[in-house]
């Protein structure tokens, strides 16, 4: 019995060989999956900082307006915001105004903007973001047709939105650049579509307020009183 334990040792120690084949299909479907995985990440930071590089540059544009902001320019610079993010995507921006409200000693929404039909920000939402209650933030919002941003969750700020906004000087306003797109991985990888949100607070580079045409102001607290 021994002996043949020997035999057997020796004969299975001497066969190292295996099947390549078989390994092969082992590792390739990793290998491939790891390859597109690669790239599909790759897509999806480059999207995103290509979002952010755009929301930058047309912020600074903005800031250097030195006429009055009309709807034709803001949908402009969506245009604009599309070229330099060279997104796949349709994309939305909006424009708020805030300036100081001495009568609440807090930050006051002058006016929003949103393009394509992207909703403006309600009147209470400074309110509203500060206290934390998105809930009731989101109904203030109403559902869109015929577009990617159609639902309500899509047209909502970021949830810092509020603690984003810099020190205001009374007599001036601050500009906040909100851009929306979204990214779709090509293969499935385990990653579903994201939205690609940037925020830009800038003031006005030649003058300490900005003017509007076409576009609604709202009262301010003592105004409303």
């Amino acid at each position: 019995m021994h002996r043949v334990l020997t035999v057997l040792k020796s004969h299975l120690h001497e066969r190292t060989a295996g099947s390549a084949s078989v390994e092969l299909m082992i590792v390739l479907p990793m290998l491939l999956w790891a390859l597109v995985a690669t790239v599909v990440f790759f897509d999806g930071f480059k999207s995103r900082y290509q979002t952010e590089m755009a929301a930058n540059t047309v912020a600074d544009a903005i800031s250097r307006e030195t006429q009055s902001f009309t709807p034709q320019y803001l949908e402009g610079m969506n245009e604009a915001f599309d070229a330099l993010a060279q997104s796949r995507y349709p994309t939305r921006i909006r424009v708020s105004a805030l300036i100081w409200d001495d009568y609440l000693d807090r930050p006051h929404l002058h006016w929003s903007y949103g393009t394509r039909g992207l909703a403006p920000l309600p009147v209470n939402a400074l309110e509203l973001l500060e206290s934390g209650d998105m809930s009731a933030l989101q109904g203030q919002f109403t559902p869109q047709s015929g577009s990617v941003f159609s639902t309500v969750g899509a047209q909502m700020p970021v949830a810092s939105y509020y603690s984003s906004i810099p020190f205001i000087v009374p007599g001036e306003t601050m500009l906040m650049i909100e851009t929306f797109g979204q990214w779709r991985p090509f293969a499935a990888v385990g990653l579903g579509p994201m939205r690609l949100n940037a925020l830009v607070a800038t003031r006005p580079r030649f003058s300490p307020t900005v003017s509007v045409n076409g576009i609604p102001l709202n009262p301010r607290s003592e105004e409303r009183r």
